[in-house]
């Protein structure tokens, strides 16, 4: 996937953004170097993941399920969690929340 990413075509219009143009080259180059390193990610993890999910008893299932490195996604799924659920509540469909 990152292999093929695009990167600017105009060099010189990219540099001229200063630190701001070079955001896609850097990000670009910290993917690479997580998917490339001896920790890199199993992409096996997320079937695992999924098998984990459907070997588990309904009502005892997650709403989410962070695969990995979370990168603060955790905090963030803890955090938004009460506020989509009023969403969901909201929204006359809290029956689907419990399903899980």
């Amino acid at each position: 996937m990152y292999a093929s990413a695009q990167q600017p075509a105009d060099k010189t219009r990219s540099e001229s953004y200063g630190e701001i143009g070079a955001i896609p080259a850097k990000m670009f180059g910290t993917f690479m170097e997580i998917f490339q390193s001896k920790n890199a990610p199993n992409p096996h993890a997320v079937p695992e993941a999924i098998a984990k999910l459907v070997g588990r008893t309904k009502g005892t299932r997650p709403a989410r399920v962070v695969v990995g490195e979370p990168y603060g996604s955790d905090v963030v799924n803890r955090s938004i969690e009460p506020v989509q659920a009023q969403v969901i509540e909201g929204l006359g469909l809290g029956q689907l929340a419990k399903i899980r």
